[in-house]
């Protein structure tokens, strides 16, 4: 009768810190943000970053699961994520936000789909307006300071067939 009793209590100890964890796993935010093509990427902690954030579309009637990202000009490295984030003061309620090192960057959205080869860069013709009158679908390149926001940077040239 003790060493079930023994028995009990150990499982009852081993039930409680796998509920624990599971209550812990469960808060956690399914995300993907990081660097993304070089996968040997370094992150230096030290070096202060600034944040590109602007509003995603897509020229349909829903807007699918999109993948934003800003390529660095000079080191080609991009940072990318898949998070869409939900707010009145984007265009359709929905846009990115994306932290990088101070830089040059030319910023593109995509369907979440590795056989959907398009992109929709934030481009002159955005800048435009977005009108047929728009002819210009070259990409814009930003520079990014530290600790610096740049808002309305929108990757939604998605008729320059990039």
């Amino acid at each position: 009768m003790k060493k079930i009793l023994i028995i009990t209590g150990i499982l009852t100890a081993i039930l409680i810190i796998l509920l624990a964890l599971l209550a812990v796993a469960m808060r956690w935010e399914l995300t993907y943000d990081s660097p993304r093509l070089n996968e040997n990427i370094t992150t230096a902690t030290s070096l202060p970053y600034g944040t590109i954030m602007g509003s995603l579309s897509y020229p349909s009637d829903f807007l699918p699961q999109l993948e934003t990202c800003a390529v660095n000009i000079d080191t080609q490295e991009s940072y990318c994520t898949y998070q869409m984030i939900q707010g009145p003061n984007f265009t359709y309620n929905y846009g990115y936000q994306l932290q990088v090192p101070p830089g040059s960057y030319q910023v593109y959205s995509k369907i979440n789909d590795e056989y959907e080869p398009y992109r929709a860069y934030y481009s002159k013709f955005i800048t435009c307006g977005g009108e047929s009158t728009c002819t210009d679908h070259t990409p814009i390149t930003i520079q990014v300071n530290a600790d610096e926001t740049l808002r309305d940077i929108d990757p939604g040239d998605w008729y320059a067939g990039i």
